[in-house]
This record gives structure tokens, C-alpha cells and sequence, in this order.
């Protein structure tokens, strides 16, 4: 196997885990577990609080989770996600909105392959 071939199965691996994040629960980090950030490794307190990415279930501070983003399983309402998680996300929608373009590329109507229930899933900044 050719180190290009190896690339694009580890692109392919990672294309179809981002395919997935989002639409099942994931499990939480145990807030014991969790004494600091698991992205800036900051110290949880009392005033520095911890916030469970409802993409991925890791134990993040504010500043490290604060975006949102339409989630499948919690039937697309917005959950509070993490930065990478959100970027993650952003991706397989792209990837999967260049995909249904060329599957529907043939169809006389754009509008009539759009679902009755489209909603586009975008990450909004938590204020």
C-alpha cells in the first residue's frame, strides 16, 4: 500500500466518524473524571464551570465549548458543541450537501428534491 492510498483510507476513516458525530448520543466524560478542560486544560471551580459537548460528551470550559449546531438525535435542536466538534460537523455537512448536489445534478428541479423538513444545520457562537 502506497503512502497516498494510506492517506486517503485515513481521510475516508475520518470523513465517515464526522459522517456520525452528532446523530446518536454521545458518552459524557464523568464530571469526577473531568477536573480541568480536556481541550485548554483549564481548572474546573466554582466560578470556571464545566460543559458537556453534545456532539462528543467531552468535559470542556465555556470558552472551549460555545458554539451550538442542529443536532440529529436530539431531533436537530440546537445542543451546545465544542469548537472541534462544530468544525467537524461543518464538514460533513459540506461533504454531504456536495453529495446529494451530485445525486440530484439530474433531476429537473432542484426544489423538488429538497425534504419537506430541510433544515440547514449551521454553529451559532453561545452568547
Amino acid at each position: 500500500m502506497t503512502v497516498q492510498s494510506q492517506g486517503s483510507l485515513e481521510a475516508r476513516r475520518i470523513s465517515s466518524g464526522e459522517a456520525c458525530l452528532g446523530s446518536v448520543p454521545p458518552i459524557w466524560v464523568p464530571d469526577a473524571v473531568a477536573t480541568h478542560c480536556m481541550n485548554c486544560g483549564v481548572k474546573f471551580s466554582v466560578i470556571k464551570r464545566r460543559h458537556h459537548c453534545r456532539a462528543c460528551g467531552k468535559a470542556l470550559c465555556s470558552s472551549c465549548c460555545n458554539m451550538k449546531f442542529l443536532l440529529p438525535y436530539m431531533d436537530n435542536k440546537e445542543g451546545r458543541v465544542c469548537q472541534v466538534c462544530c468544525n467537524a460537523l461543518l464538514r460533513a455537512q459540506a461533504l454531504l450537501e456536495v453529495t446529494e448536489n451530485q445525486n440530484n445534478e439530474n433531476l429537473t428541479s432542484d426544489f423538488d428534491s429538497v425534504p419537506q423538513d430541510f433544515a440547514p444545520r449551521r454553529c451559532f457562537r453561545r452568547r
